[in-house]
């Protein structure tokens, strides 16, 4: 059974359910994951 998220989509599932094109993605892709990281980060920061 593959689960579904509601909050949480993949970038290449979030890329093809809105429309953004390769060249779009390929700049966008490192300041998303940036920002991805900083809240993994204070989550971690939350938890401990």
């Amino acid at each position: 059974m593959d689960y579904k998220s509601e909050l949480y989509t993949s970038w290449p599932e979030y890329m093809e359910e809105n429309d953004i094109k390769p060249e779009q993605g390929e700049v966008m892709a490192p300041a998303i994951q940036s920002q991805e990281e900083m809240m993994f980060g204070f989550i971690m920061f939350l938890l401990m």
